[in-house]
């Protein structure tokens, strides 16, 4: 079976009006990859991702959101079932308040691999410039990250969903969260970076957003 490779990325939300990686589905899409965009939203997102992974027939769900302005891309290696008291995209809570994990659920992707082949990209892109600022001044190559409490958004209980919900199916799931400042070239070179990924995990064509000289 081929593998097929579903990338995802969240919309805006409080806080935070451009969403890196809702510019980097745009940029994926524009260059045939599967892409979906979804809402920053707890009632919504990993129900709207798992959709989306059977109508695709995804092998590879790899979901991206944002954190720090300016910080090494993380590699998440698990969720939590923490839900914070914070409004999403639509004004809403979660269902459930819980500070306090009972269960914790580990990422089906190799991230050791991840994290080889991430180092790899950025040395290549790391040089890239956006309005004279060159992407190692915002994006900080990468690192892994373990599961912790204070991980408690959107991001982390779609993670959480996603990767149980996919759990026994064949199909497997990783997390990234990239620096929230990226735009422009800085995104296509981001681009670069999780296409890097994607093909050490999964082994498909490699591609690239960046335009050849």
């Amino acid at each position: 079976m081929t593998d097929k490779v579903l990338f995802a990325g969240f919309g805006p939300f409080p806080n935070t009006p451009v969403n890196a990686t809702e510019s980097m589905m745009r940029a994926l899409a524009k260059h045939g990859k599967q892409t979906i965009v979804l809402p920053v939203e707890w009632a919504h997102a990993a129900e709207l991702l798992l959709a989306e992974s059977i109508t695709t027939k995804a092998t590879w769900v790899l979901m991206n959101g944002v954190a720090g302005a300016r910080q090494p891309m993380w590699i998440e290696s698990a969720a939590m079932d923490v839900f914070a008291e914070r409004e999403d995209a639509a004004g809403k809570m979660p269902e459930v308040i819980r500070t306090t994990p009972t269960e914790t659920v580990y990422v089906s992707i190799d991230v050791g691999a991840a994290k080889k082949a991430a180092d790899l990209a950025f040395r290549k892109v790391r040089d890239t410039l956006e309005g004279g600022l060159r992407l190692d001044a915002i994006m900080h190559g990468a690192t892994m990250m373990d599961p912790r409490a204070e991980n408690a958004y959107v991001c982390n209980d779609t993670t959480w969903r996603v990767t149980r919900a996919l759990s026994g199916t064949g199909a497997r799931a990783g997390f990234f969260h990239w620096p929230h400042e990226l735009r422009g070239a800085h995104v296509e070179a981001a681009c670069d970076v999780l296409l890097a990924i994607a093909a050490t995990l999964a082994q498909p064509r490699r591609a690239s957003c960046t335009k050849s000289a």
